[in-house]
């Protein structure tokens, strides 16, 4: 197994270079969407495979554009969830055109792993997708869906994540709901509330269902 890199998220980004992106999920990346619990069928065309080098050593993951072409990566060798790999900014995946609705992810993986738990839920598959992707994102991430009619945010169930859905709720002038991440259900029916980083680095997250 390999060593996963202890270096910060800044540090590893200040010095990434060779960075290669292939269009879509090679096998490398099916491997490691797999690995991760994601099932590849749910995967938007979106995701692709990343490398980069940085500090001596070579890093291979997946990732997704944001708005600003920088590239959000998530790979097995870190002790945290993502990195940003150029210019930061939020990610917009627009289902088509004018949508009246949002669906409202703190990370890109929080998203796989909704729409692995939820493959046929019909307000995910027609509605656009937003990705805060890191907390300095956020504002313009609330300026992002302040246009829609409906917006479903996907936060994690902790402080942080119901203050940013009660941010999000003063903005936006239409409907607004919270679908807040669980952990699997256990055998009383009760889902155990995780945060961000166990939901990402510990077991497959599933999620409360958008009505």
């Amino acid at each position: 197994m390999k060593k996963k890199s202890n270096l910060s998220r800044k540090t590893v980004s200040k010095f990434v270079h060779s960075v290669t992106a292939s269009k879509g999920l090679d096998s490398l990346g099916k491997r490691m969407i797999r690995s991760l619990g994601i099932a590849e069928e749910s995967v938007p065309a979106e995701i692709m495979t990343v490398e980069f080098d940085s500090l001596g050593c070579h890093y291979q993951g997946i990732g997704v554009r944001n708005v600003n072409r920088g590239i959000q990566f998530c790979g097995t060798s870190f002790t945290h969830p993502q990195i940003t790999l150029g210019n930061a900014g939020i990610t917009l995946l627009e289902q088509g055109k004018d949508r009246p609705s949002c669906v409202f992810f703190l990370t890109f993986m929080d998203y796989l792993h909704y729409v692995t738990s939820h493959p046929d839920n019909t307000t995910l598959r027609f509605s656009d997708i937003i990705i805060v992707n890191d907390w300095e994102n956020f504002y313009s991430a609330v300026r992002a869906c302040s246009k829609y009619e409906n917006v479903y945010c996907c936060l994690p169930g902790t402080l942080v994540g119901n203050m940013m859905f009660l941010t999000i709720r003063d903005v936006v002038k239409g409907y607004c709901k919270a679908v807040p991440f669980i952990r699997e259900t256990p055998k009383d029916g009760v889902g155990e509330r995780v945060s961000l980083r166990e939901t990402m680095l510990a077991r497959p997250a599933t999620a409360a269902v958008i009505v």
